[in-house]
C-alpha cells in the first residue's frame, strides 16, 4: 500500500465512523491495520497489529499514533513484532513487564528525593537564603539516608527500617543530625503519599529516644 491510498483509506474510515460513531479500521496487510475512531474533540488513529500467541490466542498490539509512525516505520515494528512472536514471546505481556519497570523505578526512594528536592527548589527554596536548605539537606541525604532507604521502592519502606537508620545516627551521639534526618524522610515519604505512590507514611509512627534538649554535637 502506498501513502496516497493509505491516506485516501483513512479519510473515508474517518467520515464512516463519524456517521455510524463506531470505530473503523484501515488494512495494510500483515496483520496490520489503522485502528479509527472519530470524535468530536479529537480523532484517535493508532497503529495497530493482530497476532497469535504460542497457544493460540489472538490479540492486537498498539504501536502508537498515526502520523507519528510512519508507514514505512510501522512496517518495520511488524517485522520485528513476528520475531518476537515466533520466539515465543508475547509482546502485550512483555510491554506490561517493561512498564511495571519502569514504575518501579520511578518509586525507588532515591528517584522520589530527587522530584521532592526538585519541588522545594521551586516553591519553599526558591531565594538565595533558602538555597543553602537545599544544599544541606541534600548532604544529609547523601550522607545518612540514601544508602540505606535509596534503592528501596518507597512503597517498601517500613517503620522498622526508618527506626534503625534513625536509632543508629542517634548512636553516635548525633541527635540533632537525627532529627533533621527523620523530618526529610517524613518529607519525602509525605510527598509519596501525594504522589499516590503509597497510602501511609510509615516514618509518623517513628520516635526519636533522646531528649531534644541534648546538647550532643552536629554532624
Amino acid at each position: 500500500m502506498t501513502q496516497k491510498t493509505l491516506e485516501s483509506k483513512l479519510k473515508k474510515a474517518l467520515t464512516d465512523s463519524k456517521k455510524s460513531a463506531k470505530s473503523k479500521k484501515v488494512f495494510i496487510g500483515d496483520g496490520v491495520f489503522l485502528y479509527v475512531h472519530a470524535k468530536k474533540t479529537k480523532n484517535t488513529i493508532k497503529w495497530r497489529q493482530s497476532y497469535r500467541t504460542t497457544q493460540g490466542k489472538r490479540k492486537d498490539f498498539t504501536f502508537g499514533d498515526y502520523p507519528q509512525i510512519t508507514l514505512k516505520e510501522v512496517r518495520e515494528k511488524s517485522i520485528e513484532l513476528h520475531k518476537k512472536v515466533s520466539d515465543g514471546i508475547d509482546p502485550n505481556l512483555q510491554k506490561i513487564a517493561e512498564k511495571s519497570i519502569l514504575r518501579d523505578s520511578d518509586r525507588l526512594f532515591k528517584n522520589v528525593s530527587k522530584k521532592w528536592m526538585e519541588h522545594k527548589i521551586t516553591t519553599t527554596w526558591r531565594d538565595n537564603i533558602n538555597r543553602k536548605s537545599a544544599t544541606t539537606n541534600k548532604g544529609r541525604l547523601d550522607k545518612h539516608i540514601l544508602p540505606i532507604l535509596g534503592d528501596i521502592p518507597v512503597n517498601q519502606i517500613n517503620r522498622g527500617q526508618i527506626d534503625n537508620l534513625i536509632k543508629t545516627i542517634e548512636s553516635s551521639g548525633t541527635f540533632e543530625t537525627a532529627k533533621r534526618v527523620l523530618s526529610i524522610i517524613r518529607q519525602i515519604l509525605d510527598y509519596s503519599v501525594g504522589l499516590e505512590y503509597l497510602d501511609i507514611n510509615p516514618a509518623d509512627k517513628v520516635k526519636l529516644t533522646q531528649n531534644s534538649k541534648s546538647t550532643l554535637s552536629n554532624k
